[in-house]
């Protein structure tokens, strides 16, 4: 016993790693079946002993002491066989490639005690006592009845033990002739078939639920190799840009010196306009590493890797710098970016977080605005919580308003003038809206555009209802 408490619920070590890997779903499920008996086995291995003492001192003094007790102890030896089965069977802890031969042994087994059962009805059975008859039968069936519960794993394991349990009772009922003989010879086999129809519904329960176990497992098995694959992706990525992050400053932080250093010693000799240019460098190479610091942090915060730090950032100066820097953006396609949001519009947030929301959403509405078109940045309510983003662009449908920030629903659409995708991508622009208890939602009109709005709440706790405008299929994350 202390064998089959070391397996807890009757799954070894080796079987369960074998259940875990194994493809062969028909092999892993007879092994499962298996063990399912040698599990119910101890059940059996109590009651038939019991029940055979039974009969034996009720029929002791009907039938004779020798076929009793003859009966007895082959009953006794078989079961006691049984146990020594069951013993070895939990010693061994047999893995899937040894399922069929321990199954064939218990069924050799089954099949002893059926006959040791079917014996009753030729040694022991009372030929002229109809009150020990019924007795007898009663015993027999209740044991074939506790068989359905108990054998039912695999059905054939329990068909070698129901036929020759009553196949000898049924004979000998017909042999004893009369009415009442006939009626319960004909009865034991009808029982014996609607048991045996039983155990077989109960093997193909068992056997379902065995095969949607294993293909669980192997579904789970399989989702842990493709989230190991991604964790180990995620990594090499952030690697990459960590790299490439560090492989760009160092080239800008040269220029930016040798800018300075030349501003420096030609001082005084220089022209003012060319002074003008070796500044606007300057502060070019400036906005290139802020830009880089932003794609990092961004990257970070996909990653679940950062915290958001919170600061008050002014939205109007937030959108002029956010202008500036996409002025090129905007001239090629002659469109006008217009800030109208008060200049004293405060919100409590990560800075840098924020700035890639508003250039994502800035971005996409250039993109699908059309040529010589107006994004508006205002204050709808002349007040100091509510800012919208509006464009004059294409719209969005609206079968794509319902999933456009949704993961998995990626598209790919150019902008008016061919431009191909750019930007954080909506599903992430949402996830660092709501990181700062915020929410973000849009609203559009096909032809004559569109408007997100993004909820913030504000350095006094307030919400800032914020929009920015962007279009059908902007939402893949380059």
């Amino acid at each position: 016993m202390a064998d089959r408490k070391r397996h807890g619920n009757g799954y070894s070590a080796s079987a369960e790693s074998t259940v875990e890997l194994s493809l062969n779903y028909e092999e892993s499920v007879y092994s499962e079946q298996v063990k399912i008996l040698f599990e119910q086995l101890p059940l059996g291995l109590i009651a038939a002993p019991i029940n055979s003492i039974i009969i034996v001192a009720v029929l002791w003094n009907v039938v004779s002491h020798n076929m009793l007790l003859s009966w007895l102890a082959f009953m006794l030896i078989v079961q006691f066989l049984r146990y020594i089965l069951y013993l070895k069977y939990y010693k061994a802890s047999p893995p899937v490639a040894d399922a069929r031969r321990w199954g064939d042994l218990f069924n050799i087994g089954m099949a002893a005690s059926g006959i040791a059962w079917g014996l009753a009805a030729i040694m022991i059975f009372p030929p002229y006592s109809l009150a020990h008859q019924a007795l007898l039968i009663c015993l027999i069936a209740g044991m074939v009845a506790g068989a359905v519960a108990t054998y039912s794993s695999i059905a054939v394991a329990f068909t070698i033990f129901v036929i020759p349990a009553v196949l000898p009772l049924s004979v000998r009922l017909f042999l004893e002739g009369g009415g009442i003989s006939y009626a319960l010879g004909t009865l034991a086999v009808i029982f014996a078939l609607v048991m045996n129809a039983s155990a077989r519904r109960i093997s193909r329960s068992i056997e379902t639920s065995l095969r949607l176990r294993f293909e669980n497992l192997e579904l789970i098995n399989s989702l842990e190799k493709s989230k190991r694959k991604l964790e180990k992706a995620t990594i090499l990525k952030d690697r990459f840009v960590s790299l490439v992050s560090h492989d760009l400053r160092s080239p800008l932080a040269l220029i930016r010196m040798l800018l300075k250093k030349g501003m420096k010693e030609m001082e005084g000799r220089i022209k003012p306009s060319d002074k003008e240019i070796l500044t606007n460098s300057t502060e070019v190479v400036n906005e290139m590493e802020h830009f880089i610091d932003s794609l990092l942090k961004v990257e970070r915060f996909q990653m679940g890797l950062l915290t958001i730090e919170k600061i008050p950032v002014n939205i109007f100066e937030l959108v002029e710098k956010l202008k500036t820097e996409m002025m090129a953006e905007s001239s090629k396609k002659e469109q006008e970016i217009i800030n109208e949001i008060p200049k004293d519009m405060i919100v409590n947030a990560d800075e840098i977080l924020l700035i890639g929301v508003f250039r994502n959403l800035l971005l996409n509405a250039i993109k699908f605005s059309y040529r010589g078109g107006t994004i508006s940045i205002y204050s709808p309510d002349d007040g100091i919580e509510c800012v919208a983003v509006a464009d004059t662009g294409v719209g969005i449908q609206e079968k794509s308003l319902k999933t456009i920030f949704d993961y998995g629903v990626k598209k790919s659409t150019k902008g008016t003038d061919g431009e191909t995708g750019y930007g954080l991508g909506l599903q992430l622009c949402r996830d660092i809206i709501e990181a700062h208890g915020g929410k973000i939602e849009v609203t559009s009109t096909v032809g004559e555009g569109s408007v997100f709005q993004l909820r913030i709440p504000s350095e006094k706790g307030n919400e800032l209802l914020a929009g920015g405008s962007e279009k059908e299929d902007a939402i893949e994350i380059v």
